[in-house]
């Protein structure tokens, strides 16, 4: 998995991973993903890891190592599977 860009967020007062989104004349710019707040251009900006990102607090959804045991046809959710 790739890192991650971080903005500076002036409200938040920390790095924060940001969304794109488009002004007026269609130029794209980012927002904070936890206030919304637009991130100035000349914010301070680094690369994360995916552990890092999850160390900020940011779930990435990575799916676990499945199991057979886990799901249904494991027996785990007491639904018999012929």
């Amino acid at each position: 998995m790739n890192d991650f860009l971080t903005h500076y967020c002036e409200r938040c007062e920390k790095h924060v991973l940001g969304h794109g989104d488009l002004d007026a004349d269609d130029l794209l710019f980012y927002k904070c993903l936890d206030c919304g707040t637009k991130i100035q251009k000349k914010s301070e900006k680094s690369l994360i890891s995916p552990d890092e990102i999850q160390k900020m607090g940011y779930h990435l959804g990575i799916k676990e190592e499945s199991s057979a045991k886990k799901g249904c046809r494991g027996g785990a959710c007491g639904v018999k599977q012929l």
